[in-house]
């Protein structure tokens, strides 16, 4: 792999796992509120828009 473990994490939880798992990931490393809306909106926009299909091929280029 080429991407460091906790980075592989974040992004897999990006792109597959739960909105509160993601939020709550971000905000291990930044409690800032600005950073944590946009994380909140980044990944509502994340589920809505993406399908199962375009989140697996997200996942495969990693």
């Amino acid at each position: 792999d080429d991407l460091c473990p906790a980075l592989r994490d974040t992004v897999d939880l990006y792109i597959s796992g739960s909105h509160e798992a993601y939020v709550e990931q971000v905000e291990k490393y930044n409690q800032n509120s600005d950073v944590l809306e946009t994380a909140n909106t980044l990944k509502s926009c994340t589920d809505e828009k993406l399908t199962p299909q375009d989140k697996q091929d997200t996942l495969n280029v990693l």
